[in-house]
């Protein structure tokens, strides 16, 4: 090959390499200009997220449309249809609640009758105080007005929130008795006719019953 052509083909190579070179160095130029992002992980803060407040229930009133009785005197209220009828509480009686009128000459069929009494001092009929009575009833036999209970026809009962006693009771009628002690007071509910505690619609009367001491 002649010198001069050897010289432009020096030329040329050189020129080819500068151009690489060149090209080289503007790339790594650029990418060191570009800004860096950070990830979107570590750019945005973390936000934790309160857990859910589960919505309350709705309270449900199981007693909408009845009536409420309420013996100041005695220191109990108890809720009852509001249809029922009630004849209140007099100087030596409790009330009567009644899901129909009544007037004698033997009770009609379906007749349900609820009377709520209050011993204190002494059980009527006996000579115990209330703890000593309500104590005996259902171990041994006590007696209260004219009825006796024995221990056969007397069982545990929950009343609303309070431990109660369930007693027949036999007399010119066969009636269903609870008892509830209070401190020295004895309540009495006394239901015609004898297992209606077992009906409905005198249970949520039952489970109503309130003490105001």
């Amino acid at each position: 090959m002649k010198p001069r052509n050897r010289r432009k083909l020096g030329l040329i190579v050189g020129i080819v390499a500068a151009l690489i070179i060149l090209s080289t160095a503007a790339f790594f130029l650029c990418q060191n200009l570009q800004p860096k992002t950070v990830p979107s992980s570590q750019n945005t803060p973390e936000t934790s997220q309160a857990p859910s407040t589960p919505e309350p229930e709705p309270v449900v009133d199981h007693y909408i449309g009845w009536a409420t009785y309420t013996s100041q005197r005695d220191g109990y209220e108890l809720k009852y249809p509001a249809e029922w009828i009630v004849i209140k509480e007099s100087a030596n009686d409790g009330p009567y609640i009644r899901n129909m009128q009544f007037t004698g000459g033997g009770y009609p069929e379906g007749y349900i009758n609820l009377r709520v009494l209050r011993d204190e001092g002494t059980v009527s009929g006996s000579t115990l105080a209330p703890k000593e009575w309500y104590a005996k009833l259902g171990v041994e036999t006590v007696q209260k007005g004219p009825i006796t209970f024995t221990p056969d026809l007397v069982e545990d009962f929950t009343l609303a929130d309070f431990e109660a006693k369930k007693a027949k009771s036999v007399f010119s009628e066969i009636d269903e008795d609870i008892f509830v002690l209070h401190g020295d007071v004895l309540f009495e509910i006394n239901m015609y006719p004898y297992g209606i505690s077992a009906n409905p619609e005198v249970k949520k009367i039952l489970d109503s019953f309130s003490l105001l001491l």
